[in-house]
């Protein structure tokens, strides 16, 4: 379209999404799907790291502006389906750690207002992510480079606790939500990075994965397929690692006696 045309820079989009015109910001938006589409399958279409940024700039700022609930909720779900579009396995990894990284920055300029709608999308990015897994057949590669990405952006010492609690408090029931039948090894890598995350977190993060993640897992209240030696082993792993701080360490032998419990 003429309006495409005229948009050659991320940062010339990001603007067009930050407007204070509802009518301009749903115009663009719709037009950025494409115009993602088509450079995505361009050899030399590849996004650097800062036009992710300005990218996700003007997402988060189409988002601030909107009111009500229900426009509110398609939104958050349209931003997190645009990793979908990015054919690249790596433009796509690029771009969920692009928002976390976003988030961040912006995260103190966020009102009480505001922060459901953070939270909400903060909930639908994790939840592509799992769906952009399954859809690739939850290669072991992509679960790897994925669960790496989680742990250095939204679980990184770097981040706000906020983010880091409401990511570890969506993880699972976003897995679930994604694929009921999710293979054992991709739950094992998410116990994995649970622990990993564990081993130095705080007590309100070690918390909230117990609750949330673990010992839904552990207890077979979440999913049926779940290889408990497994999940055991790698607790066990984690709970012996001389860095586990230890009132930590005590979290994971517990969840370990009760995962042998289990099995």
């Amino acid at each position: 379209s003429k309006f495409e045309e005229g948009m050659s820079s991320v940062g010339q989009w990001a603007l067009k999404l930050a407007s204070n015109d509802t009518k301009a910001r749903g115009k663009a938006f719709k037009s950025l799907e494409r115009w993602i589409n088509a450079r995505s399958e361009r050899e030399d279409g590849v996004f650097t790291e800062d036009e992710f940024l300005k990218l996700w700039k003007g997402l988060f700022m189409c988002l601030w502006h909107a009111d009500k609930p229900v426009v509110q909720e398609e939104l958050c779900t349209a931003i997190a389906n645009l990793i979908h579009l990015f054919l690249r396995v790596d433009q796509a990894l690029s771009f969920s750690a692009a928002c976390f990284n976003l988030l961040q920055r912006e995260w103190l300029k966020i009102d009480r207002l505001r922060l459901d709608k953070t939270y909400l999308l903060i909930r639908r990015v994790v939840g592509q992510c799992f769906q952009y897994m399954k859809a690739r057949g939850w290669q072991e590669s992509l679960v790897d480079k994925m669960m790496r990405s989680f742990e250095r952006g939204p679980f990184s010492e770097e981040s706000s606790v906020g983010i880091r609690l409401h990511v570890a408090e969506v993880l699972l029931p976003e897995l679930t939500s994604a694929d009921a039948q999710v293979p054992s090894d991709v739950i094992v890598k998410l116990v994995s990075l649970s622990c990993s995350v564990m081993a130095s977190a705080d007590a309100a993060l070690v918390q909230v994965l117990e609750r949330s993640l673990l010992e839904p897992l552990v207890c077979g209240q979440a999913l049926q397929q779940v290889d408990m030696l497994a999940v055991s082993s790698v607790l066990l792993r984690w709970a012996l690692k001389r860095e586990t701080l230890g009132r930590n360490r005590k979290v994971l032998y517990s969840l370990k006696r009760r995962c042998e419990c289990a099995t």
